[in-house]
């Protein structure tokens, strides 16, 4: 069974239950990206136990955990719909321990294909100094646009693919 194989098979829907052990992922996960930011101000390690439950708890919010045949949580991945038409992308993270697998690769391809028929565009934002996330990104079709800022004024760079659906 190849990694696409692998994740696919043992990805499923976040539950309530899943709150705990989603905070320890996205925190393991996204330490990495605040030393390349160079600040840990970033939303993912500022969160408590009561925000992932929120988020979970969110209709307008699919967030998807693989787990391995262990059972471990190895990467997460959320989408929401922005318009009928596009999906955001975010939180793709991988445990560090099995980073340089193909996990997140194989991640982002499940969440393209799990998002609704209508959907012909993902979008998502990172860091400016991800640049390591902006790699990631553009080897696998996404293309900068142009910048925004989000709520909390932290500077970011936004992305989007053109699904191919046919």
């Amino acid at each position: 069974m190849d990694i696409n194989e692998a994740v696919a098979a043992g990805t499923a829907r976040a539950r309530a239950h899943d709150a705990g052990e989603l905070l320890t992922l996205q925190l393991a996960a996204w330490v990495r990206e605040g030393r390349e930011a160079r600040r840990i101000d970033i939303p993912p390690l500022l969160e408590e136990l009561s925000d992932v439950a929120a988020q979970l708890a969110d209709p307008a919010l699919t967030i998807w955990v693989y787990r391995d045949s262990t059972a471990r949580m190895i990467a997460t991945v959320r989408t929401s719909l922005l318009s009928p038409t596009t999906a955001f992308l975010g939180r793709l993270g991988v445990v560090p321990d099995r980073s340089g697998e193909g996990i997140g690769g194989a991640m982002l391809r499940l969440a393209e294909s799990r998002v609704p028929a209508a959907v012909t565009r993902m979008e998502l934002i990172t860091g400016v100094r991800s640049v390591s996330n902006h790699r990631f990104y553009q080897n696998r079709g996404y293309q900068f646009i142009p910048l925004v800022r989000p709520d909390d004024g932290q500077p970011v760079v936004r992305l989007a693919k053109e699904l191919n659906r046919q």
